[in-house]
């Protein structure tokens, strides 16, 4: 599936766009939207979150919160990227949005879940969260080039797009900092992601998409 936000729409189509197979139309405009496994997680801003079946795109949830930048998936949980309210933790169940833990701390932008790792984009840098007991989460701090719009995991590495370029930080502690070849003022980074079939790199610059 290729999943694609329009708007206030969210499409699923064909992996080579050819066919739009299923539409969800919210109540404003989509911030982001990420496919977990047989799910999709529309992030709408003021207006909340949402949580779909890909196939077909029926609605599971709608969940009214302020400032939602992104939600992401480990397992049962869903760990909503809340602007101003940081990270809280929240399960499905009937229906109903339960809340499980909060994660406090600077204005939260993106939050990406993998291996067991919650990676946090905030407007003060980036930071990791670990996951081994979801309840109760353990934050990791890390070193980071500055305000940070969007975040992935890729093996042990994370990667950020702080608007002026992305830069890959890596190592045990995840101290080193190094930029993506290619990547400069220019560039205006504003999101990234991670293929991890393929390790490749893809960031949403002003100018379009780029691999790296």
């Amino acid at each position: 599936w290729l999943v694609v936000a329009r708007g206030a729409s969210v499409e699923v189509s064909r992996r080579d766009a050819s066919e739009v197979l299923a539409r969800w139309d919210g109540p404003g405009e989509v911030v982001s939207v990420r496919l977990a496994d047989d799910r999709v997680l529309v992030a709408m801003g003021e207006n909340g979150w949402a949580e779909l079946e890909a196939d077909g795109l029926a609605e599971i949830v709608r969940a009214p919160q302020d400032d939602v930048r992104a939600v992401a998936a480990r397992d049962d949980l869903r760990f909503v990227a809340a602007g101003r309210d940081g990270v809280q933790g929240v399960r499905v169940v009937d229906g109903a949005v339960e809340p499980v833990t909060r994660i406090d701390g600077d204005p939260a932008r993106d939050v990406v879940a993998r291996n067991g790792v919650l990676a946090v984009a905030t407007l003060e840098g980036a930071g990791l969260i670990d996951l081994a007991v979801p309840e109760s989460p353990q934050f990791r701090p890390t070193t980071t080039p500055g305000s940070a719009l969007g975040v992935a995991l890729v093996d042990d590495a994370l990667v950020v797009a702080d608007f002026t370029d992305v830069a890959v930080i890596e190592g045990e502690a995840l101290t080193d900092v190094a930029p993506l070849v290619g990547s400069d003022l220019l560039d205006r980074s504003r999101a990234v992601s991670v293929d991890p079939t393929s390790d490749t790199v893809v960031v949403a610059q002003w100018d379009g998409l780029h691999a790296y």
